[in-house]
């Protein structure tokens, strides 16, 4: 309903996106535009602070950590190689958390840690108990 989300484009300019109360915005991330061997790009954005209320619904997706991201076969031929070189999905989050968020460098523990005290997610408890 409010503007302010823009998107740089490829020449490097912030592009304003059209509110429309009838349209969905999707930003592609990383781990999709290395799957897709570039055909869709990993969209920056930004936020402009531009009226004193705004909603914004984020909604993050990503893969297990030890999944291996790389083009699929598919999609890479002699025309188009191989644009990306394979990264683990976890690792690259953990980059990008740690980039983003450098308070959360004095927060990380080491994997050994992790697993002896893993974190618990009600939400997967309750998961869990359905399977059952």
């Amino acid at each position: 309903r409010n503007q302010g989300l823009q998107v740089l484009r490829k020449d490097d300019t912030w592009m304003d996106v059209p509110v429309d109360p009838a349209a969905l915005v999707v930003n592609i991330g990383d781990m999709l535009e290395a799957w897709s061997n570039g055909l869709l790009r990993s969209t920056p954005h930004r936020v402009l602070n531009l009226s004193p209320e705004r909603f914004s619904l984020p909604y993050f997706v990503a893969a297990n950590y030890s999944t291996i991201i790389q083009p699929f076969d598919a999609l890479v031929n002699e025309e188009r190689p191989e644009l990306y070189q394979p990264f683990m999905a976890g690792a690259h989050l953990e980059r990008m958390l740690m980039r983003d968020f450098p308070y959360l460098r004095r927060l990380k523990t080491s994997r050994r840690a992790a697993q002896v005290n893993p974190i618990q997610n009600p939400f997967e408890q309750r998961l869990n108990k359905k399977k059952s």
